[in-house]
């Protein structure tokens, strides 16, 4: 079980239920369940409320067949900033990882990679003892058709496996185009081969969406700066987790001691450059969105939420909810 005892309900399971119609105000016929969390990213869910949401949502939209309604549902338009950060990734190997290690720190869903000749392994993992079948499905729906949609539905499984009964998965073999199986887990089989294939789909909407008021590496007039256009490559790729200078160096095509020496030609350091950046980054996601702390933690680069909240802290003399606060009426308008 994670550290945390709360997470904050995902935005894509919020758009996921409107796109389907499904009124969130019904999942309130589970009296234990904490309806103001769809609204309220600083309220979240027990994780064993969390574990639940997939099959209460199930339930109340007529049960049988709802990871059918995911996948017809999903679209790379409804903007997570998990969903970003995997798209951000470039490709389904680097996106997976990316996605693992946003999991482990917003979610009690388990995402592990591991390598069986020559295929990738893809393990789910509930880490609740009552985490329903259902909510594993549905999770692992969500990964596959995000593959899907992000390869022009170039990368597909091999192989996936539910240690439930058949009757459990019936009918998901068109939509995860392979073989499901019983086994003794969830697990999703993909050739190794395919894994390094650069994704393919558009996503400027959710580029818009998520870092609009900042200007990207082509966006850029042949004056700009090499301060700018470092900026810019980071812009791009912090979402991903790469901004340390050794990564951004291959990005590139250059050397650390290049960037460092570019940037010292013009008075500029790479952590202030890269500390701007982020705090700037940070007030953009609190005041224009209703994002949370666990989420910009991770979009940013920080290992943690505790992390981020601390460089926050540090940066601006205040905590990071009470920029949120003093900018309600303005982030609830544009969320």
């Amino acid at each position: 079980m994670k550290k945390s005892n709360r997470f904050a309900v995902p935005r894509l399971w919020k758009t996921l239920l409107d796109s389907m119609q499904v009124d969130p105000q019904l999942l309130a016929a589970d009296k234990n369940f904490p309806v103001r969390a769809l609204v309220d990213s600083d309220t979240g869910l027990r994780s064993d409320h969390y574990v639940r949401f997939w099959q209460i949502a199930a339930s109340v939209a007529g049960g049988r067949g709802f990871p059918h309604r995911i996948a017809a549902h999903l679209s790379l338009d409804q903007f997570d900033s998990s969903v970003f950060a995997f798209m951000c990734s470039g490709h389904p190997l680097a996106a997976l990882n990316r996605l693992s290690a946003f999991r482990a720190q917003t979610s009690p869903f388990g995402l592990s990679l591991s390598e069986d000749g020559d295929a990738v392994v893809l393990g789910f993992d509930g880490t609740h003892a009552s985490c329903p079948a259902v909510s594993l499905l549905c999770e692992m729906t969500i990964v596959i058709r995000l593959l899907q949609l992000a390869s022009d539905d170039s990368i597909r499984p091999v192989k996936v496996e539910m240690s439930e009964p058949p009757s459990s998965y019936d009918g998901l073999e068109p939509i995860f185009r392979c073989p499901v199986v019983q086994g003794s887990q969830a697990r999703v089989w993909f050739d190794s081969r395919t894994m390094q294939q650069p994704f393919t789909a558009d996503v400027e909407g959710m580029w818009h969406f998520f870092e609009g008021k900042f200007i990207r590496l082509q966006d850029l007039g042949s004056g700009a700066s090499y301060a700018d256009r470092l900026r810019a490559v980071l812009l791009e790729s912090m979402p991903a987790g790469r901004f340390a200078m050794e990564q951004l160096a291959v990005d590139l095509n250059s050397s650390k001691r290049t960037i460092q020496r570019r940037l010292n030609e013009e008075g500029e350091r790479y952590q202030e450059l890269l500390q701007k950046l982020r705090l700037q980054l940070a007030d953009h996601y609190l005041i224009r969105s209703s994002i949370g702390l666990a989420d910009i933690a991770q979009l940013l680069g920080f290992a943690n939420r505790q992390s981020f909240v601390r460089a926050y802290a540090i940066w601006t003399g205040r905590q990071p909810r009470a920029t949120r606060r003093a900018s309600r009426p303005f982030s609830q308008a544009n969320s």
